[in-house]
C-alpha cells in the first residue's frame, strides 16, 4: 500500500484533470471553434449530438484514469515485490507484514475491501479513480458549451481542483480537498463516505449545468 501511494500522491497528480480534458476535449473544443457542431445540427438533434459528445468523453475519461490508476496498482502489489519492494526497509515501518496488511484495512481509504484481497481493492479504488476522470472530462465538455474562450474552458476542471484543494486547505479541511479524494492516501478517513462526497457533489453540479447547457444550447447563439 506505501508504494502505491507514493506513486499515486505524486505533485504531477495534480495536473491530471488537465491530461483528461485535452484528451477528451480538444477535438470538441476544435469543432466548435470551425463550427463543424453548426454544421451537424442540420441532420442531427443538437440534443443528441451533444448527449453522444458527452457519453464518449466520459467513456473516455473514466477509461483513461482507470488504466492508469490500475497499471499503479499491478506495479505495487505484484511487480514490485516480485523486484524485492526496493527502496523498502520494512524495519522503518516498526511492523510485521501481518500488522501491516491490518493497519491498511482500518487506516487507509477503501482499505476495507483489501479484507477480500489485493484484486478487489485495486478494481474498486481504479474505478473511483475513473470516476473522477470521467467527472473532468464532462466538467470539460460542459466548460467548452458555456466558456467562449477555449483555452479557459479546456483549464477549468484543472482549475477547479487546485483552486478548491488551496481553499479547503487553507480553512483547515483537506479531507474536503477534491485532490485528495481522487488519491485519498495520507490521511486517515472515518468512512470512506468522507473520500468520495468531494467528487460526488462536484459531479452533481456538473450535470446539472450539463442538462442546462444542452437544453438551452439549441436557442441560444453558441452555435451559430
Amino acid at each position: 500500500m506505501g508504494v502505491l501511494a507514493a506513486g499515486m500522491l505524486s505533485p504531477s497528480l495534480i495536473l491530471m484533470p488537465l491530461a483528461i480534458t485535452l484528451l477528451t476535449c480538444v477535438g470538441f473544443s476544435s469543432d466548435l471553434a470551425h463550427r463543424f457542431i453548426s454544421v451537424q445540427r442540420t441532420r442531427c438533434d443538437v440534443p443528441i449530438l451533444l448527449c453522444a459528445r458527452f457519453g464518449s468523453a466520459i467513456v473516455v475519461g473514466f477509461s483513461l484514469a482507470f488504466l492508469y490508476s490500475f497499471v499503479a496498482y499491478v506495479m505495487s502489489f505484484h511487480v514490485w515485490p516480485l523486484l524485492g519492494d526496493p527502496g523498502i526497509d520494512p524495519a522503518g515501518y516498526l511492523l510485521t507484514p501481518e500488522q501491516a496488511g491490518d493497519r491498511a484495512q482500518h487506516d487507509e481509504a477503501f482499505g476495507s475491501i483489501l479484507a477480500f484481497g489485493d484484486l478487489p481493492f485495486g478494481i474498486v479504488y481504479s474505478s473511483w479513480f475513473g470516476f473522477c476522470g470521467a467527472v473532468y472530462a464532462a466538467m470539460g465538455i460542459a466548460a467548452c458549451l458555456v466558456v467562449r474562450n477555449r483555452y479557459l474552458a479546456l483549464s477549468l476542471p484543472m482549475l477547479t481542483v487546485f483552486g478548491e484543494t488551496l481553499l479547503v486547505e487553507i480553512l483547515g479541511h483537506p479531507h474536503l480537498a477534491l485532490y485528495f479524494s481522487t488519491v485519498p492516501f495520507g490521511l486517515e478517513f472515518h468512512t470512506d463516505a468522507q473520500v468520495v462526497l468531494p467528487h460526488l457533489v462536484l459531479a452533481a453540479v456538473v450535470a446539472v449545468v450539463a442538462v442546462v447547457t444542452v437544453r438551452r444550447l439549441p436557442s441560444s447563439g453558441r452555435l451559430s
